[in-house]
């Protein structure tokens, strides 16, 4: 388990299992090649949402426009920047999922719909 602090929430909790899971996926690759980025985003994010369902819950997002990928590939560019989403329990005090986003569609994942 690893613990990060929240730029509002505090500190939360990363468990191994939930780390392992995501950064397997291959299109979390990006995500797996850059935990470093994790920490930042809860840090320092460019937005946090609340979602209006789980009004706990919160996406912390934050636009790259460096980052890793697998095989040591840098991608440094202004034209793709990649948005972190990381998904935080704030009840819990915990991450709940991290995945990588084209910007601006952040808001828009899943079923839940998020607010400012």
């Amino acid at each position: 388990m690893v613990h990060d602090t929240t730029r509002m929430h505090g500190d939360v909790a990363l468990f191994g299992t939930t780390w392992e899971i995501k950064k397997a996926r291959p299109e979390r690759a990006m995500v797996a090649c850059n935990p470093e980025k994790v920490r930042l985003t809860l840090e320092e994010p460019d937005l946090i949402l609340r979602s209006k369902q789980f009004t706990t819950t919160y996406l912390y997002v934050r636009k790259f426009h460096e980052y890793s990928l697998p095989g040591g590939h840098l991608i440094s560019s202004a034209t793709r920047p990649l948005e972190l989403v990381v998904v935080v329990d704030a009840q819990h005090h915990v991450i709940r999922t991290i995945y990588p986003a084209k910007p601006g569609t952040a808001q828009h994942k899943g079923v839940v719909t998020w607010r400012r």
